[in-house]
């Protein structure tokens, strides 16, 4: 009896400056490789050196330099091309400021293959700075108003997200795309530049019959402030609300008119979110209108 080979999986690593970052994720990964489980650092135009560091200090990594900075999804899609090229099953998407225990890959492959239809695998991810303490377990959003949540914010983790759990929205900080989900679907929205992109993803995958899924033994850690209160750059309020309003336009349509009573929604939900977090107002309120105002012109790419 001859045995089928065993999958194939590319970690894609996009990488733009941060070196210190990107250090402690690739020290990370060390374990993590073999023969069927390959690095690829994707970098965006770094200025500090990062991928000339990479090739000194990590020579078994293979390192593409796009030259400028991309945005995510088109940075990311550079890598996924590159993996598919080389004949990858499987393709992680792992974001450069975060740290995993070593079994995260075999794991996110594990629970694909026990889930064929499900073409999106999250891990479980926590805290760096307080390691047991949930960032993600899953969670949703509506199209109605375009919040999104995560499922275990700020819980301890007391193993009550278990097995493989059915999820309502994915999150591209950790996370496993299989090939044929790659084949069916279609690459990340290039357009977008930051955030939205794995919503998107989401929803058109959705249209195709793909599920997505938690695999709670798979395990990251990821270097976020662990207050309650988030510390955005103003400009992220800006592409926010762009980009959510876009992908609900396209991939979530209610109906013209339906559509436009939306759009208010969602603006207004996006103005409420700047008087929760710790932006300067102002800064947060014209970058929210912006990212409105653009919307409504069809702009997209970088601001």
């Amino acid at each position: 009896m001859v045995e089928s080979r065993s999958p194939l999986t590319y970690i894609i690593l996009l990488t733009w400056n941060r070196w210190e970052d990107t250090d402690a994720c690739l020290q990370s990964l060390l374990p993590v490789v073999n023969e069927h489980i390959r690095v690829l650092v994707v970098d965006n135009g770094s200025t500090d050196g990062t991928p000339e560091k990479i090739r000194r200090k990590f020579p078994q990594f293979e390192v593409h330099e796009n030259g400028n900075n991309l945005g995510f999804p088109a940075g990311n899609n550079v890598g996924i091309r590159c993996a598919l090229a080389a004949g990858a099953d499987y393709v992680i998407l792992l974001n450069n400021d975060t740290v995993v225990d070593r079994g995260f890959a075999e794991e996110l492959v594990a629970a694909a293959r026990r889930n064929p239809s499900a073409g999106m695998i999250n891990s479980l991810i926590f805290f760096h700075d307080r390691p047991s303490v949930i960032w993600f377990a899953g969670g949703g959003i509506s199209t109605w108003t375009g919040r999104s949540r995560h499922a275990g914010y700020l819980q301890s983790d007391k193993g009550q997200f278990a097995g493989d759990v059915p999820i309502g929205r994915p999150c591209a900080c950790s996370l496993l795309v299989t090939r044929r989900f790659l084949e069916t679907v279609g690459l990340m929205r290039e357009g977008l530049f930051l955030y939205g992109e794995e919503i998107d993803w989401m929803l058109r995958a959705r249209r195709l019959g793909f599920r997505c899924i938690l695999a709670t033994r798979s395990k990251v850690w990821h270097k976020v402030s662990s207050s309650t209160k988030a510390s955005p750059h103003p400009v992220s309020l800006y592409y926010s609300t762009r980009n959510m309003l876009t992908v609900l336009r396209d991939e979530a349509t209610k109906g013209r008119a339906l559509d436009r009573i939306r759009d208010i929604i969602v603006l207004m939900v996006f103005l409420g979110a700047v008087f929760r977090l710790d932006v300067v107002w102002t800064g947060g309120v014209r970058n929210v209108l912006r990212g409105y105002h653009d919307y409504r012109k069809g702009i997209s790419g970088p601001q």
